[in-house]
């Protein structure tokens, strides 16, 4: 009856010499109960590690980028734009510009969130198959037990039964071995589970402090440049103030030309 089980589990194994026929290993109560309490340990590590990146999620988006319409900044905004489109060309066909940074952003990092889901529902299956498992295994060694009591019972009176009862012993003996093989394989695919999602995990939170000091710089870039035009805005208006003092210099009425302009008009009407 533990054929079909055995197939399967050959048929979503990555290892096709997973369950060869006999292995004289024995699993103990304390091992099926120190693989529990480490998955019930990884299923609460991966869950808290979707908070942490939920959090990384939502203080990402409070950076929204601030748009600026003069000349300087529209020189460094390219600049910023060609340095995200290098950061971001592995992730997207398209260039990057500020107006859709923040949603190739948010692309990606749900992207990696579905890639660690899919890692949980994983671990999650493989854990129930585990589970299930242990359950079929000493459901077997009961049925071993009582097989092997009733032989020392009925010896006597059933030796005719002895061969049919011997051979039943000897398939569940193999079917035991060979979900001790499974349990094996499957702890081996979990270690490897785990290795993959720490090694994502890792390589996720250097991306995200990566990009959080690109906004980091792109902010003290906007800065720089806020203060320059606010210094640029007070030159312009002492040069406004410095125009219009000339412009009334010019404008108010030399006396002494006046004079001396009268007299000369006069000296001309007395020669006529």
């Amino acid at each position: 009856m533990f054929k079909p089980l055995i197939k399967k589990v050959r048929e979503n194994s990555n290892n096709p010499s997973i369950l060869p026929e006999n292995n004289s290993d024995e699993i103990t109560e304390n091992s099926s109960k120190d693989n529990k309490n480490s998955l019930e340990h990884e299923n609460s590590s991966s869950i808290h590690t979707h908070r942490r990146s939920d959090s990384n999620i939502q203080q990402s988006l409070r950076n929204e980028p601030r748009s600026s319409s003069t000349s300087h900044e529209a020189e460094n905004k390219d600049e910023l734009v060609k340095s995200l489109s290098d950061m971001f060309s592995p992730y997207s066909e398209e260039p990057v510009s500020i107006n859709n940074y923040m949603r190739i952003l948010k692309s990606w990092i749900d992207s990696k969130e579905e890639i660690l889901r899919q890692k949980d529902d994983t671990i999650q299956r493989l854990m129930q198959e585990t589970l299930h498992l242990q359950n079929e295994m000493t459901i077997l060694r009961s049925q071993v037990t009582d097989l092997q009591n009733l032989k020392e019972k009925n010896t006597s009176d059933n030796s005719a039964k002895v061969p049919y009862l011997q051979k039943q012993i000897d398939t569940l003996r193999s079917d035991n071995e060979n979900l001790k093989l499974t349990i094996k394989s499957l702890r081996i695919q979990l270690s490897d589970v785990e290795s993959d999602k720490k090694t994502e995990n890792e390589r996720h939170e250097i991306e995200i402090q990566n990009l959080k000091q690109a906004l980091i710089e792109r902010d003290s870039i906007i800065e720089q440049q806020d203060k320059r035009l606010l210094i640029d805005h007070e030159t312009r208006a002492i040069q406004t103030d410095e125009d219009q003092s000339f412009v009334q210099v010019l404008a108010e009425p030399d006396v002494d030309t006046i004079s001396k302009l009268q007299a000369e008009l006069d000296d001309k009407n007395r020669v006529r």
